[in-house]
């Protein structure tokens, strides 16, 4: 916690690694038992000084898939979430879907809509599929990647087009 005086026992001597989260951002950091620099805090206990140095852990984005909406016999709108943009902004947020799962090969899908950025943390990202065929199931799955590496929404989702898509007559009628 800010302000904490840290015991390091007596002689100082060795390394204290702490970590915490707050927010989206996971921290890190160490208290160095060994350094002696001037204006620094001294433990509660002995004779060592002590110093925290902190640094932000790199991270990955994080993204969800989310329930599809607006599902119709021909259509529907897959939805996802862009949870955290990681430690730094995302290069690619996309949504991978067809008629079968494929996990995360990326080169088996078969569809692909990409997102254009800028993206924010929290960010609802939505995508109208159309041509579907009724009474199919297809399945779809959210990924984002940055500079420190990739993310893919898990697990992967589904839905089920309703089937029969319905006729109408005129009865004879004008065309």
């Amino acid at each position: 916690q800010a302000g904490q005086t840290v015991n390091a026992g007596d002689g100082g001597g060795g390394r204290i690694a702490v970590a915490w989260g707050l927010s989206t951002n996971a921290w890190q950091g160490s208290l160095d038992t060994n350094s002696v620099m001037p204006g620094t805090n001294r433990p509660v206990s002995g004779a060592g000084y002590g110093t925290l140095v902190w640094r932000q852990v790199a991270t990955t984005p994080l993204i969800d898939n989310l329930a599809a909406s607006n599902v119709s016999y021909v259509a529907a709108t897959l939805v996802g979430s862009l949870v955290s943009t990681g430690s730094t902004s995302p290069s690619a947020v996309a949504v991978y879907w067809g008629d079968t799962d494929q996990g995360t090969a990326a080169d088996q899908w078969a569809h692909t809509n990409v997102f254009a950025g800028p993206y924010s943390d929290g960010q609802v990202l939505t995508n109208a599929v159309a041509g579907l065929t009724d009474g199919q199931t297809y399945y779809y799955r959210f990924y984002a990647s940055n500079s420190i590496g990739d993310y893919w929404a898990a697990p992967t989702r589904s839905f089920r087009t309703p089937a029969g898509v319905p006729t109408i007559s005129n009865n004879g009628g004008a065309s």
